[in-house]
C-alpha cells in the first residue's frame, strides 16, 4: 500500500481566496495511474484553509464564538478541495471515496489521539481508494484544532504498513538552505546526521500545520519503522510518475 500527500501548495493557488490548480492536480492524478499498489491519497489546505485558519487563530483552538463561524466555512471549502480531488481521479478511472477527519478524529492539545482505521482498510479491501485531508477536529483540550494532514499519514503509514510515502510538494525536497539561497544543498540521503545541515528555514513554521518541519517528523518517524519517505517537486511533470515505476527522481528520501 502506497501513500500519497498531494501538497496544497501544488494542488492550490496562494492567495486569500481559495483557488484550486485543476491542471497541476489533473496531471498528477494522472501519473498516479502508474501505481498497482493500493493507493491512499491525502490532499493538504492550500489557500481553502491555510488563510481562514491563520486569520482567525484556529491553530489555537476555542477562544471566541465567531470562530466557530470560521471553523464551519474552512469544513465547507476543504470538502469543496476534496470533492475537486474526486472528480479528477473519478476522471483517470479511480473509485474514491472520501474520508472527513472531522467525522472521525480526536486531538488532545493539538496532538491526534484518535483516529479510527477500521473503515478506510475496508475500503481499500474493496478496491476503493480512500481520500482524506487536513482538518479542523475536535480537541479534548482545546475545543478544537487543526489535524495536518501529514499527521494522518504518519498513523496511517504505521497502523495499515504503508510500503511507501510521497509527499508531493512545490519544492525539490529539503534544503540546507532556502532554497533560492545560492549555497542552497538539496539534501537526497535524510538522517539525522545530514538533518544537522539545515539552517533555520526548513524549520520554521510554513503554514498553519507546520510546513517541511512537520515532514521532516513525520520521515524520520517513518524511517524509524522502515518505511521508505520521500519528498518531490510535484511542479516538475512527470516526477511521481517515474518514482512510482521505481526510477530515481531529484528529491530528498528518507532511506530505510
Amino acid at each position: 500500500m502506497i501513500v500519497v500527500k498531494l501538497g496544497g501548495s501544488v494542488i492550490t493557488y496562494k492567495g486569500a481566496e481559495p483557488k484550486f490548480r485543476p491542471d497541476t492536480a489533473s496531471r498528477l492524478i494522472e501519473e498516479l495511474t502508474n501505481q498497482t499498489d493500493e493507493l491512499i491519497v491525502v490532499h493538504g489546505a492550500g489557500s481553502f484553509g491555510h488563510t481562514r485558519a491563520k486569520e482567525h487563530d484556529i491553530s489555537s483552538g476555542f477562544s471566541d464564538i465567531e470562530q466557530l463561524r470560521h471553523v464551519s466555512l474552512i469544513h465547507r471549502d476543504m470538502r469543496n478541495l476534496n470533492e475537486y480531488i474526486m472528480s479528477a481521479m473519478r476522471s483517470e478511472g479511480f473509485r474514491p471515496v472520501p474520508i472527513a477527519p472531522a467525522s472521525i478524529a480526536t486531538n488532545d492539545n493539538k496532538v491526534l489521539v484518535d483516529l479510527p482505521l477500521d473503515n478506510i482498510q475496508r475500503f481499500l479491501e474493496l478496491g476503493m481508494t480512500p481520500v482524506t485531508f487536513g482538518d479542523v477536529v475536535t480537541d479534548k483540550t482545546l475545543g478544537f484544532s487543526i489535524l495536518s494532514g501529514d499527521d494522518i499519514i504518519e498513523r496511517i503509514a504505521l497502523e495499515l504498513g504503508a510500503e511507501k510515502v510521497i509527499f508531493v510538494t512545490n519544492v525539490d525536497g529539503i534544503y540546507t538552505r532556502e532554497p533560492s539561497h545560492p549555497e542552497a544543498e538539496l539534501i537526497e540521503r535524510v538522517d539525522s546526521v545530514s538533518l544537522g545541515k539545515v539552517k533555520t528555514w526548513n524549520m520554521a513554521i510554513e503554514d498553519a500545520t507546520g510546513g517541511m518541519q512537520r515532514k521532516t517528523k513525520v520521515g524520520l518517524k517513518l524511517q524509524e519503522a522502515r518505511i521508505p519517505t520521500y519528498i518531490i517537486n510535484g511542479m516538475e511533470p512527470d516526477n511521481l510518475m517515474h518514482l512510482l515505476l521505481g526510477e530515481n527522481v531529484k528529491g530528498s528520501c528518507f532511506y530505510t
